[in-house]
């Protein structure tokens, strides 16, 4: 089977090629705006930040030939984020769901040491100061097979 699907290019776009360091018969135009910029700083791509935004002018990973699947990789993270999974919050991804668990797993916990004074090995501070950040759900994501 063919992967044209894969690759793509638009010579006759007055920006082509867009970003420098591909060669032109081997620039990928599929991904001209990347979907991987929601991500913020987990897109995993060479970029800048530039008076506070996203700067991705030197970023060519999308643009070479690995370029589709190095988006693919990805596209988990983003679809998550486009279901509400992840949000930004003070430009860090984080996950309600996750939230929502980690408040059930405070709520257990409490269950328990109150049946259980004596047992140390898990504290409501512990359970408090756990982080349910984006490489949570990334790992979770890992398991589930959604992202590699």
């Amino acid at each position: 089977m063919s992967e044209n699907y894969k690759w793509i290019q638009n010579r006759k776009c007055e920006f082509f090629p867009c970003h420098k360091g591909v060669k032109e018969e081997e620039f990928n135009c599929l991904f001209c705006y990347c979907p991987l910029y929601m991500l913020k700083d987990k897109c995993g791509g060479n970029f800048k930040n530039t008076s506070g935004y996203k700067d991705c002018s030197d970023c060519l990973f999308p643009h070479r030939k690995t370029g589709y699947d190095f988006v693919m990789k990805k596209m988990g993270m983003v679809m998550e984020v486009g279901k509400g999974t992840f949000a930004s919050q003070d430009d860090e991804l984080v996950c309600p769901r996750a939230e929502e668990l980690k408040a059930q797993a405070n709520k257990n916990i409490d269950n328990e040491t109150a049946l259980s004074s004596n047992d140390e090995s898990v504290t409501n501070s512990e359970a408090q100061n756990k982080d349910f950040k984006l490489k949570d759900v990334q790992e979770e994501l890992k398991k589930q097979g959604l992202e590699k």
